[in-house]
């Protein structure tokens, strides 16, 4: 509050003529009774009033038989509620109800193989029986079928206009690829290069060695390795400049107790292998024991780190160790890692960080655990993936600065740990394979750099390979509804890889333009179209019906009407004193209006303090606005104000000085010129708006009044 005359600003010393002292200092001016307005006697105070209760009366059809003005002039409305957030405004819906079209015959296009023949499980994918009852197309282009229809239940007669025709498939695709069938038989099992641009490297562990292009869809062989590698993990590690290609092999007859025991490089250019010397740790163990190298990582284009095991019957511990590619020489450090148990050190795959001063391995006893082996101090240390619970699966997958893994509770898809960062990113971007073998996943897999494109060993029989990514598979699927000869087709989507419904409506006849006939829906035929853009890919369909809405004898329409109070009680203000100005804000919580209206506030003289139905009619007669505002600038979430007119503060004035509450109604501009809702003859059309109400602290309707006392 200010004090003083408005826009003067005091000296430290003010004369007063009405003062025979002469002079007053400016903090006696309060004293004296300086206002805002006035200048003498008077003080002008604001004070912000929260509302004591807010609530709605609503009204509306029951059995949808009551004529607008009927629900409109109703002495007392169905419902009321005390103290919550309110409604204000009106709404019409046309009832309707509807009945379900299935397929009973085939069609005149029968153009994906048995479609028809999954009928009879249709309906019952409607409880989730998609397993059994999909079918899919795997035709390069669209493929289409249409089916005779019988009706779920009887259609209710002439009387019941029907109001559309809705055809819906339920559908999804496969999003990875089916790749070219492998030219060749492999060896236990294949691992991969990363994804190098549109092509990836293949080996198994015998001594076939392919390049594969995911684009042409071609195998080239190349030149074998000169060792076989059973029982060794053989994933292909690609030099950071991109020329040479690393795994680990056998080594020869001579270190058959060793599972690996050479690295073996692949010059790209060249077509050519080379052979490393055997690795030191490991060799010459006992009979009965095994050890040797598992996963490997380029720390730059001549500097291999190796995770290395020695295994047995009782003991499971490794180290990592160093090869340099120009001298062919082989660094083994002090330190190992604890046991991990027999079998225990898998070290399935290897990273490092980018500065090279930690090499990590995926899993170790665990299939969630990692280790991470500092160079410069020769230290293990291990920890696991979140959030843990053995769902978490290192793969066999080579990536510099990257181990992936697969989730076993998730379809087995594949997410990764950034070792820079020690992060973990999970899903990765491309989804979970739907379609792989089990005992196969994805825990072979080659991947993009950027980890965009995945390419994985998924089946044991052809086709083995499937691939996400390279090229964006694009499934589709579109409904299909015939009348009067002709074939109509819904809007083709793309799905996705999880099952959803696909729906075109009809609200009238798309042949005549004219709302349908009892006779059309019953000639009509229903059906969908599946489409595929690469080769296998397929599109899948579990559902295909139609929902034929029909509209309730004339009527049976249904209105809703809502009026709202609010209860202040301006005790606070003394009485006697003289209002100036008052301001009520409502905060917006909700606005559903097709039409706008204004929002009128209304005396409220006749209301309760607590609402009762009989307020609904009592606010029925008061139609002179006291302030309003326009629903075209609503504020959501934020408050919308309303400057009380001279007629509404005197009603203020006098419940003041009466010492009494005030009370206020609200009603729609369209409620009090009783404007029905039912415009152009839509079937739905609503237009109210939502506020908060008394309950809630900080968004309680308000009054800020100005007065001088």
């Amino acid at each position: 509050m200010s004090v003083g005359v408005k826009g003067r600003r005091y000296p430290d010393i003010v004369r007063n003529p009405h003062c025979l002292a002469g002079v007053i200092r400016p903090a006696e001016l309060l004293e004296v009774g300086f206002g805002e307005r006035d200048g003498w006697g008077q003080v002008e105070k604001t004070v912000v009033i929260e509302a004591e209760n807010s609530g709605v009366l609503q009204h509306y059809s029951v059995g949808g038989t009551e004529p607008y003005l009927d629900i409109h002039d109703a002495p007392v409305c169905e419902y009321v509620s005390n103290g919550a957030g309110f409604s204000l405004g009106q709404d019409y819906y046309k009832g309707y109800d509807s009945y379900g079209l299935w397929p009973d015959g085939p069609g005149d296009l029968t153009e994906i193989t048995d479609l028809f023949g999954a009928a009879t499980h249709w309906q019952a994918c409607e409880t989730g029986d998609e397993d059994t009852s999909y079918v899919e197309e795997e035709g390069a282009d669209w493929k289409r079928d249409l089916f005779t229809c019988v009706e779920d239940v009887s259609y209710p007669g002439p009387g019941y206009p029907v109001r559309g025709v809705t055809v819906i498939a339920r559908a999804k695709g496969g999003l990875w690829a089916f790749e070219e069938d492998l030219p060749f038989t492999e060896t236990s099992v294949l691992y991969f290069s990363p994804i190098i641009g549109d092509e990836v490297y293949i080996i198994d562990r015998g001594t076939n060695f392919w390049k594969y292009n995911l684009v042409t869809r071609v195998y080239t062989q190349l030149a074998s390795p000169a060792y076989t590698a059973e029982n060794v993990y053989r994933t292909l590690a690609v030099s950071p400049d991109g020329t040479k290609l690393a795994c680990i092999t056998k080594g020869g007859a001579i270190y058959d107790d060793i599972i690996g025991a050479r690295i073996e490089f692949y010059n790209i250019a060249g077509n050519t292998w080379s052979a490393s010397s055997p690795a030191p740790y490991g060799v010459g163990q006992p009979l009965g024991q095994w050890g040797g190298l598992k996963s490997i990582v380029w720390a730059d284009n001549d500097t291999i780190w190796a995770w290395c095991v020695v295994a047995g019957t009782s003991t499971g511990f490794g180290k990592c160790i160093k090869y340099v590619l120009s001298t062919d020489t082989w660094t083994v450090y002090a330190s190992a890692t604890p046991d991990q148990g027999s079998g225990g050190f898998q070290a399935r795959c290897a990273a490092i960080k980018s500065d090279s001063s930690v090499v990590f391995g995926g899993h170790f006893n665990f299939g969630d655990r990692y280790c991470k082996y500092t160079i410069a101090t020769d230290t293990y240390t291990f920890a696991f993936l979140t959030p843990g619970g053995g769902n978490e699966n290192f793969v066999w997958t080579y990536d510099k600065d990257k181990l992936w893994y697969a989730k076993t509770d998730q379809n087995y898809r594949l997410g990764y740990l950034d070792v820079d960062a020690e992060a973990q990113t999970y899903p990765a971007s491309f989804p979970a394979n739907l379609d792989q073998e089990a005992g196969y996943w994805t825990f072979y897999s080659g991947i993009s750099d950027d980890a965009t494109n995945v390419i994985s060993y998924c089946h044991s029989t052809n086709p083995k390979l499937q691939s996400y990514g390279v090229q964006s598979p694009q499934t589709a699927v579109a409904t299909l509804l015939k009348t009067h000869g002709i074939v109509y087709e819904g809007d083709a989507v793309e799905v996705t890889d999880a099952y959803a419904y696909y729906q075109k409506e009809y609200r009238n006849n798309p042949y005549t333009g004219s709302l349908w006939t009892e006779a059309e829906v019953a000639a009509l035929q229903i059906g969908v179209e599946l489409k595929r853009s690469l080769q296998d890919h397929w599109t899948r369909c579990t559902n295909v019906y139609a929902l034929v809405e029909y509209y309730f004898p004339y009527g049976e329409d249904w209105f809703d009407i809502w009026r709202a109070g609010l209860v202040f009680d301006p005790s606070s203000i003394p009485v006697g004193a003289t209002i100036i100005s008052a301001i009520l804000s409502l905060y917006g919580q909700g606005d559903t209006s097709d039409t706008d209206f204004d929002v009128v506030l209304v005396s409220g003289a006749d209301l309760a303090d607590t609402l009762v139905a009989a307020d609904y009619g009592d606010l029925l007669a008061v139609t002179t606005s006291m302030g309003s505002f326009n629903t075209s600038s609503l504020v959501l979430e934020g408050w919308n104000s309303i400057t009380l007119s001279a007629t509404a503060l005197a009603a203020l004035q006098a419940a003041i000085n009466a010492a009494n509450k005030i009370r206020f109604g609200l009603r729609s501009s369209r409620d009090i010129d009783g404007i029905s809702p039912q415009l152009g003859g839509e079937d739905f059309y609503q237009e109210f708006a939502g506020f908060y109400g008394s309950d809630i602290s900080g968004k309680k309707p308000k009054l800020a009044v100005v007065y001088q006392a």
